[in-house]
């Protein structure tokens, strides 16, 4: 089953891999979006923001190249799975230009 992550701003996407402190070797892809900047407001304190606040999540390495293809800094709508390393969690899977049926 999957999700649909709609109308997001997608800022970057990146891969890293290398060699961990405890020697074992790992390979992660991320995704940066952009989503409407929020305030705050409790008995003590006010903040008001404005503009966009960034958000990363982790990408499916099938879909990393996929999203490497981005227009950024756009609107696109991300496909969002389960992590089969985490099922608890989600991960972008894939994506299509905002809107697109």
């Amino acid at each position: 089953m999957s999700n649909l992550l709609s109308g997001v701003i997608v800022n970057r996407v990146y891969k890293m891999s290398g060699i961990s402190k405890a020697g074992s070797q790992y390979s992660l892809a991320r995704l940066e979006y952009l989503i409407p900047a929020r305030g705050f407001s409790n008995e003590k304190t006010t903040i008001v923001s404005v503009g966009y606040d960034l958000r990363e999540i982790t990408v499916s390495e099938p879909a990393f190249q996929s999203l490497a293809e981005i227009p950024f800094l756009t609107h696109v709508d991300l496909t969002l799975t389960a992590d089969p390393r985490d099922p608890t969690k989600n991960v972008v899977s894939g994506w299509a230009p905002h809107g697109d049926k």
